[in-house]
């Protein structure tokens, strides 16, 4: 998938951009810049959720390393 956006019913976007799939509950907005490329992900129902991440990524929060 190489971005696309769904909307219905008032729910929250739930826009792919490097992400190869995500579940449903999560927010996924790529990101590119000076600094690099990567994405934010948000959960937004409180629940477990995931996403398969297309190379090794870093958690700008944690600082863990993630296997894509």
């Amino acid at each position: 998938m190489h971005g696309w956006v769904v909307s219905s019913c008032g729910r929250p976007l739930h826009i792919i951009g490097e992400a190869q799939e995500a579940s449903p509950n999560v927010l996924v907005v790529p990101l590119a810049g000076q600094g690099g490329r990567g994405m934010v992900l948000v959960e937004y129902e409180r629940k477990p959720g995931s996403v398969t991440l297309p190379r090794p990524m870093t958690d700008l929060l944690t600082g863990k390393r993630h296997k894509g």
